[in-house]
């Protein structure tokens, strides 16, 4: 039977009477609380007590406070005098509890409470909220700006998916830890004038429910990287999860370590927050080095090949494609590198298919290739979303910085000979008309690019190749 139980606890900062009451409960279970920590909450088994406890904060502590000072010893020694041991601590938070039935309160004037709450929060709880509040503002106008400037690439990956969701939904979490203190705040320092102290309205469930979401969202996500995934992605998502997971162990290691050895509380806090920055340059700088040096020498390649050009190492990619040159022209090259990459999720699935000859082929200027990308829709409600962006995207990303004049543009063509519903293709404005289409089909879209003009015959060949 377990002694020690570890649990991660989703309480605000300055929901004292919500810890307090969990509290009073675990220990009617018999588990009594006996430290916080950034890995979670930690109890002993003890067997079922009726204690009562009470939360309070003391704004001049720090989490890299060696021990307590000595105005907190004495604070330490009123409570102990009045009847509270103290149970844990973390930062400005103090738990204490007592065995009495009616205990002398802690805290006797409401307003002075506020004020010490107030003061505490200003030291911890609200400049890392407010910068995190700044960052995932950042993050999720970035995710919302891709999602309208190119929703087919975002919505096609679970990885966009996965961090764009966790970020809209941090910033809920933000939102709603940051409004509900300032809003109990504000109702608290009315009801402490009439000599009451008000309790707060806990967002406990929107964090579990938000913590339950990112931990199997996440572990699902990273195990589609492992299994659809091509090598090289599931080897950097390991890597990134051991990465994140190392840094925050070390950080918090050192941060420890610092404060057993009764090290000054700023001389802590610098030297973690140097470590924090040196320790995450090594760990990507090792990461980025392993896999470029992995890369380099194929390691990833799977049943690819490698050939050597001028000195440097390219992979001769050998992934089956639905449609090859070899289908369209009569061509006498086994040296192509056929090469597909993509990504999926339960909205939408891109890939995109490229043959191109080696660099070392006798006549590679001369060779011809293809280029085409295949986009399903899953969901009905995005076919015209998706064929509005692929439209905009092309016409966008050419001539951003394009005079008129020069521009490329889509142009309706004739989709008859392609088995389509729509067909565009691609014009410069001062060229003429170019080899690259965009066909709209039922439930899909491909965009190819050929590097010769297309016959009737081949068309009819994309069409029966690519009827996926």
């Amino acid at each position: 039977m377990r002694d020690i139980k570890r649990r991660l606890e989703t309480y605000s900062f300055f929901d004292r009477t919500g810890i307090a009451a969990h509290l009073t409960s675990m220990a009617e279970k018999g588990w009594m609380i006996e430290k916080l920590t950034n890995f979670g909450w930690i109890y002993r088994r003890t067997g079922p007590k009726r204690l009562t406890f009470c939360v309070t904060y003391y704004p001049e502590a720090s989490d890299f406070d060696p021990a307590p000072d000595e105005n907190q010893n004495t604070f330490y020694d009123f409570c102990q005098h009045s009847g509270w041991t103290l149970a844990a601590s973390s930062a400005q938070m103090q738990i204490f509890y007592t065995n009495q039935e009616q205990p002398v309160p802690i805290e006797t004037d409401p307003e002075l409470e506020i004020k010490n709450i107030h003061r505490a929060a200003k030291r911890g709880f609200l400049p890392g909220y407010i910068l995190l509040l700044i960052v995932t503002l950042l993050n999720s106008g970035l995710f919302i700006y891709t999602l309208d400037t190119d929703p087919v690439r975002l919505l096609s990956s679970n990885t966009n998916l996965f961090t764009g969701s966790c970020w809209l939904l941090l910033l809920l979490l933000c939102t709603a830890e940051l409004g509900g203190y300032f809003s109990w705040r504000f109702k608290a320092q009315k009801a402490a004038k009439r000599g009451e102290f008000l309790p707060f309205k806990s967002t406990r469930r929107i964090q579990r429910a938000a913590v339950f979401y990112v931990l199997s969202a996440g572990l699902c996500w990273l195990v589609g990287r492992i299994v659809s995934g091509s090598p090289l992605q599931g080897f950097l998502s390991v890597m990134m999860v051991l990465y994140m997971a190392a840094l925050f162990f070390f950080v918090n290691f050192f941060k420890e370590a610092l404060k057993k050895r009764n090290t000054p509380a700023k001389v802590n806090q610098f030297v973690t927050v140097f470590s924090c920055f040196v320790l995450g340059l090594t760990f990507m700088g090792v990461l980025t080095f392993a896999t470029l040096y992995a890369s380099g020498r194929g390691w990833f390649a799977g049943k690819n090949d490698t050939y050597e050009y001028h000195g440097s190492t390219f992979t001769v990619y050998l992934d089956d494609l639905p449609l090859t040159v070899e289908d369209l022209l009569d061509v006498e090259y086994d040296g192509y590198i056929r090469q597909r990459t993509g990504d999926e999720s339960f909205l939408l699935r891109q890939f995109e298919m490229e043959q191109q000859a080696r660099l070392d082929a006798e006549h590679f200027g001369d060779m011809p290739g293809l280029r085409y990308t295949i986009t399903e829709v899953r969901l009905p409600f995005l076919y015209n979303l998706c064929k509005d962006a692929l439209l905009r995207k092309q016409n966008v990303t050419r001539n951003l910085h394009t005079p008129e004049g020069q521009k490329s543009l889509y142009q309706p063509a004739d989709a008859a000979p392609w088995d389509a519903l729509e067909a565009y293709r691609l014009f410069d404005q001062d060229t003429g008309a170019r080899n690259r289409y965009l066909l709209c089909y039922e439930k899909r879209f491909i965009e190819i690019d050929f590097d010769w003009e297309p016959t009737s015959e081949q068309m009819e060949i994309v069409t029966k190749r690519l009827d996926l």
